[in-house]
Protein backbone atom coordinates (compact mmCIF):
# COMPACT_ATOMS: atom_id res chain seq x y z
CA UNK A 1 0.00 0.00 0.00
CA UNK A 2 2.78 2.44 0.89
CA UNK A 3 4.75 1.62 -2.27
CA UNK A 4 1.75 2.38 -4.47
CA UNK A 5 1.06 5.61 -2.61
CA UNK A 6 4.67 6.73 -3.02
CA UNK A 7 4.83 5.74 -6.69
CA UNK A 8 1.62 7.54 -7.59
CA UNK A 9 2.67 10.73 -5.86
CA UNK A 10 6.16 10.69 -7.37
CA UNK A 11 5.41 9.51 -10.90
CA UNK A 12 1.88 10.59 -11.72
CA UNK A 13 1.80 13.57 -9.43
CA UNK A 14 5.28 15.10 -9.49
CA UNK A 15 7.21 13.80 -12.54
CA UNK A 16 4.24 14.11 -14.91
CA UNK A 17 3.55 17.66 -13.74
CA UNK A 18 7.21 18.67 -14.10
CA UNK A 19 7.44 17.17 -17.60
CA UNK A 20 4.30 19.06 -18.60
CA UNK A 21 5.92 22.32 -17.50
CA UNK A 22 9.20 21.53 -19.28
CA UNK A 23 7.66 20.36 -22.57
CA UNK A 24 4.95 23.03 -22.70
CA UNK A 25 2.94 23.11 -25.89
CA UNK A 26 0.07 21.53 -27.75
CA UNK A 27 1.20 17.94 -27.12
CA UNK A 28 2.66 18.42 -23.64
CA UNK A 29 0.10 16.19 -21.93
CA UNK A 30 0.48 13.32 -24.42
CA UNK A 31 4.28 13.44 -24.49
CA UNK A 32 4.50 13.75 -20.71
CA UNK A 33 2.02 10.88 -20.35
CA UNK A 34 4.15 8.57 -22.52
CA UNK A 35 7.47 9.56 -20.92
CA UNK A 36 6.04 9.12 -17.42
CA UNK A 37 4.73 5.67 -18.38
CA UNK A 38 8.13 4.65 -19.72
CA UNK A 39 9.92 5.90 -16.60
CA UNK A 40 7.38 4.08 -14.43
CA UNK A 41 7.97 0.85 -16.36
CA UNK A 42 11.76 1.21 -16.17
CA UNK A 43 11.50 1.84 -12.43
CA UNK A 44 10.14 -1.73 -12.19
CA UNK A 45 12.87 -3.33 -14.36
CA UNK A 46 14.03 -5.39 -11.34
CA UNK A 47 10.90 -7.49 -12.00
CA UNK A 48 12.27 -8.45 -15.42
CA UNK A 49 11.09 -7.42 -18.86
CA UNK A 50 7.60 -8.87 -18.33
CA UNK A 51 7.30 -7.09 -14.97
CA UNK A 52 8.45 -3.79 -16.44
CA UNK A 53 5.97 -4.13 -19.30
CA UNK A 54 3.21 -4.99 -16.81
CA UNK A 55 4.15 -1.93 -14.73
CA UNK A 56 4.15 0.24 -17.86
CA UNK A 57 0.66 -0.91 -18.82
CA UNK A 58 -0.67 -0.67 -15.26
CA UNK A 59 0.92 2.78 -14.94
CA UNK A 60 -0.83 3.89 -18.12
CA UNK A 61 -4.09 2.69 -16.57
CA UNK A 62 -3.47 4.48 -13.26
CA UNK A 63 -2.42 7.62 -15.05
CA UNK A 64 -5.52 7.50 -17.26
CA UNK A 65 -7.67 7.42 -14.14
CA UNK A 66 -5.74 10.41 -12.81
CA UNK A 67 -6.46 12.40 -15.96
CA UNK A 68 -10.04 11.13 -16.38
CA UNK A 69 -11.01 12.25 -12.88
CA UNK A 70 -9.74 15.84 -13.26
CA UNK A 71 -6.24 15.07 -11.94
CA UNK A 72 -7.47 13.63 -8.67
CA UNK A 73 -4.61 11.38 -7.54
CA UNK A 74 -6.74 9.41 -5.07
CA UNK A 75 -8.34 7.29 -7.80
CA UNK A 76 -5.00 6.08 -9.11
CA UNK A 77 -3.65 5.60 -5.57
CA UNK A 78 -6.62 3.42 -4.65
CA UNK A 79 -6.39 1.31 -7.82
CA UNK A 80 -2.63 0.87 -7.46
CA UNK A 81 -3.02 -0.23 -3.83
CA UNK A 82 -5.82 -2.62 -4.83
CA UNK A 83 -3.68 -4.15 -7.60
CA UNK A 84 -0.69 -4.53 -5.26
CA UNK A 85 -2.88 -6.13 -2.59
CA UNK A 86 -4.17 -8.71 -5.06
CA UNK A 87 -0.64 -9.44 -6.33
CA UNK A 88 0.77 -9.87 -2.81
CA UNK A 89 -2.15 -12.09 -1.80
CA UNK A 90 -1.60 -14.32 -4.84
CA UNK A 91 2.11 -14.55 -4.04
CA UNK A 92 1.36 -15.38 -0.40
CA UNK A 93 -1.03 -18.23 -1.25
CA UNK A 94 1.52 -19.66 -3.68
CA UNK A 95 -0.25 -18.89 -6.94
CA UNK A 96 2.96 -17.61 -8.53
Amino acid sequence: VIGGLFEEIVFHGFIFHQLEKIINGKYAVIISFIITGLIFGLYHIQLGIAGALNAFLAGIGYHSLFLMFKRNLWYSIFCHAFFDTIAITLLYIGYF
